[in-house]
């Protein structure tokens, strides 16, 4: 996973270590969305309320009944959550 050292899922994966990749289908109406999620500079509310997914706890009940748990959206054909080994230092690279 590959993300700005100051963006909100770099922040996220530090303090969690977890996360959570969700795979969608191509669909060429959904692109521009998904390209906006990852512009910097916008503020996380204004992200999540222009967000044309739907984002839903696991379905691992262990991780469901986890509050640092990342969500995962509804609309994935297929889900990858993942912890961080946090053997390998984040900051290293």
């Amino acid at each position: 996973l590959i993300s700005r050292a100051s963006s909100a899922t770099a922040g996220n994966i530090r303090r969690t270590g977890k996360c959570a990749l969700s795979y969608l289908e191509s669909d060429r109406g959904q692109l521009a969305a998904i390209s906006r999620l990852g512009l910097p500079g916008q503020a996380l509310g204004d992200k999540q309320r222009d967000m044309p997914f739907t984002l839903v706890p696991s379905a691992d009940p262990g991780r469901a009944a986890d509050a640092d748990a990342p969500r995962v959206v509804a609309e994935a054909f297929q889900v990858m959550e993942c912890a961080w080994d946090r053997s390998y230092d984040l900051d290293r690279a």
